[in-house]
C-alpha cells in the first residue's frame, strides 16, 4: 500500500476499534460474515450497527479531505438499512459557507467489506480521489495559496485598493503570492471586479462601482513586498521582517 492507503486503513481501524473494540477491524472488514454487521457488534439496533460500520470508512476520508483542502468542516451523513443499499454522503463547506457535495457511494451493508486491506485501501483512496477533485474544483483561491509552502517561484506582492464613498477615500491594502508582478496584478483586478456582486464597471472612471452606486472602488497599486512591518503587541514600537521568495523546499 502507499502512504495514503496507509493512512486510511490506520484511520478507519481506529475508528470502528473505538466503536466495538480491539478485533473489530479484522471482523467488520477483512471477513465476508454473511450478514450487514457481525452478530457480536449489532446490540439492540441494527440500524446504528449498520451507521457504526459506514461511518468509521467514509468520516476517516471526510478528514483527510477536510485537512489538506482547508475546508472549514465536512459532514458524513449515513442513511442505514438493514434490507437494502445504505447511503453515504460526505458534503463540506469553505469558510465562505459555499456548500460543496463530495461524494455520494450507495452500498448494501453486507458488501462493505474486503479479501485484505490493501483492496480496501485501493477502494479508500479512490473514494478519497473523487472527493478531494470535487472540493478542488470550487476551492477558494486564497485556500490554494495558503495551503503549507507556496510551489516553488512565488513572491509575495503587495496591491492596494482605493475605495471612495462620497466624499471619503481610503485604501485597503491586500496580499497575495504570485509567479510575477503581471500575475499579482491580475489577481488583484480580479479581486476587484468580483468584491461585490454584480459590481458594475465605468471605462470613464477606471474603476468598479456598487449596483447601489457607491462606493467605487480601483487597484491603486501593486508591488513585490521585501519587509513586513508590524506593531508590537505591548505597544512598544513595530517589528520588521524581511521576506525572501520560496525557491524550493529549503525555503
Amino acid at each position: 500500500m502507499n502512504e495514503l492507503q496507509e493512512q486510511l486503513v490506520a484511520m478507519v481501524r481506529e475508528n470502528i476499534e473505538e466503536y466495538w473494540g480491539e478485533g473489530a477491524f479484522e471482523a467488520a472488514y477483512l471477513q465476508d460474515h454473511g450478514a450487514c454487521v457481525p452478530e457480536q457488534y449489532i446490540g439492540e439496533d441494527l440500524c446504528k450497527a449498520i451507521c457504526d460500520k459506514f461511518y468509521a470508512v467514509f468520516s476517516a476520508i471526510a478528514r483527510v479531505v477536510e485537512k489538506k483542502d482547508g475546508m472549514a468542516f465536512v459532514f458524513t451523513t449515513v442513511a442505514s438499512s438493514c434490507e437494502d443499499t445504505t447511503r453515504v454522503i460526505l458534503h463540506g463547506y469553505y469558510e465562505d459557507r459555499k456548500e460543496v457535495l463530495l461524494l455520494v457511494e450507495r452500498i448494501k451493508a453486507w458488501n462493505l467489506w474486503w479479501p485484505s486491506e490493501e483492496e480496501m485501501g485501493e477502494d479508500l483512496e479512490r473514494w478519497y480521489n473523487e472527493a478531494r477533485k470535487n472540493a478542488l474544483e470550487v476551492r477558494p483561491r486564497e485556500i490554494a495559496i495558503s495551503q503549507g509552502r507556496p510551489p516553488e517561484g512565488f513572491r509575495l506582492y503587495q496591491f492596494t485598493i482605493l475605495f471612495r464613498d462620497g466624499e471619503w477615500e481610503y485604501l485597503s491594502p491586500q496580499v497575495v503570492a504570485a509567479k510575477s508582478p503581471e500575475q499579482a496584478e491580475e489577481f488583484a483586478q480580479e479581486y476587484c471586479a468580483t468584491f461585490y456582486e454584480a459590481a458594475q464597471w465605468d471605462e470613464g472612471e477606471g474603476a468598479w462601482y456598487h449596483p447601489k452606486g457607491y462606493p467605487a472602488w480601483r487597484v491603486q497599486w501593486v508591488r513585490e513586498l521585501a519587509r513586513i512591518v508590524a506593531p508590537i503587541a505591548s505597544g512598544r514600537g513595530t517589528a520588521t521582517f524581511k521576506v525572501r521568495p520560496v525557491l524550493g523546499k529549503e525555503n
